[in-house]
């Protein structure tokens, strides 16, 4: 069992809440990964509030984005202990999201977690973040999660290099996951300014 954000959607209708969460509930995958900072964007917000069909499966555990440390892997790129994050592949919307303690998702998926960087850093920069920055070294639109690993590591090491980090953390707001559901009605209200950082564990 783990804390985490749950969608559900029955007769009773659709449901976002913080609970205990099974470990059955998770996606399949081939790394377990330890969730310590995800990010609230504007697809969260429309999966937290049902304001759109972006989640297609139930019950689901939104979060589009999260980093963290491999807790199990049974894919040979990784190993408990490696510290990792993710954007993306459709996680918070047909896989099991970042908004818990727990996430288990594909090996592919993940990239090392930059040492400039602290995982809430990594998710202040989010998606929205690393998918600019993909497009600066390729001059044109992409889809960020098709993109190859040897492009994502690219991006983020760029990120790292670049990014100053003073002024992320100066429009950063940081908040507990208990306080996620109401600040994605608040995101898509427009009353969110900057970047929104979830600390999963309080």
């Amino acid at each position: 069992m783990f804390k985490g954000i749950l969608i559900t959607r029955d007769e009773s209708g659709y449901q976002a809440a913080v609970r205990q969460i099974d470990d059955a509930v998770l996606s399949e995958g081939d790394v377990t990964v330890r969730v310590e900072w995800s990010t609230l964007n504007y697809k969260d917000g429309l999966a937290l509030t049902g304001k759109a069909p972006v989640v297609r499966r139930f019950p689901m555990v939104p979060g589009i984005d999260f980093a963290g440390t491999v807790r199990t892997s049974s894919n040979p790129a990784w190993k408990a202990g490696d510290r990792v994050l993710l954007n993306g592949w459709g996680v918070g919307e047909t896989h099991c999201g970042g908004l818990a303690e727990v996430a288990r998702v594909r090996g592919e998926w993940l990239v090392p977690l930059p040492a400039a960087f602290t995982a809430r850093q990594a998710m202040a920069i989010g998606t929205a973040g690393y998918t600019a920055m993909l497009c600066v070294l390729t001059l044109y639109g992409i889809d960020s999660v098709m993109a190859p690993l040897a492009v994502r590591q690219e991006a983020w090491a760029r990120l790292a290099r670049d990014l100053d980090i003073a002024k992320l953390d100066a429009i950063t707001t940081e908040i507990g996951l208990s306080e996620a559901v109401a600040m994605g009605a608040s995101l898509l209200d427009g009353k969110v300014r900057g970047r929104v950082v979830v600390d999963v564990n309080r």
